[in-house]
């Protein structure tokens, strides 16, 4: 029985001083669509897995001022620790090292609902990256991806 306490007083310890592993808040964000920005692609989000699900459209865009910005509409995942917008090269990924295996984050994901706009850096080349992912950094899960679809 004393084991078990410690366990649990343990466990509780790290959850209380590890904020980035904490489960997130089902957060809506909604972000204006970029005036006068034109679709070059588009994607729809599926599940990661049964468990981690995700919903939603994908668009790429290019703005006027020549910025590439990826939009994701209507999102819908289910909350999570550590989520992050992940560009990956394989288009259709299933396990961990699917994803991990090349990718670039555009950061951390705004919120679990709504429209929301992330800039893609100058020196990234779209044509080299096949996947849009919701991705946990903390437990490496995929939550939600998207393939990218030309126009």
């Amino acid at each position: 029985m004393c084991r078990l306490k410690f366990a649990f007083v343990a466990a509780l310890l790290l959850w209380a001083t590890t904020p980035a592993l904490a489960q997130s808040s089902d957060r809506h964000i909604s972000e204006a669509f970029p005036k006068g920005a034109k679709q070059i692609a588009t994607g729809e989000f599926r599940d990661g897995d049964p468990a981690h699900t995700g919903s939603g459209q994908l668009k790429i865009l290019v703005a006027p001022d020549g910025r590439t910005i990826l939009r994701l509409e209507n999102l819908k995942v289910k909350p999570g620790p550590d989520l992050y917008v992940y560009l990956a090269k394989d288009p259709d990924p299933l396990f961990p090292e699917d994803v991990t295996a090349a990718f670039v984050s555009l950061g951390d994901l705004k919120g679990q609902t709504g429209n929301q706009n992330y800039v893609v850096p100058k020196d990234i080349d779209l044509s080299d990256w096949r996947s849009v992912a919701v991705w946990c950094e903390a437990y490496k899960v995929l939550f939600a991806v998207a393939t990218i679809e030309p126009n």
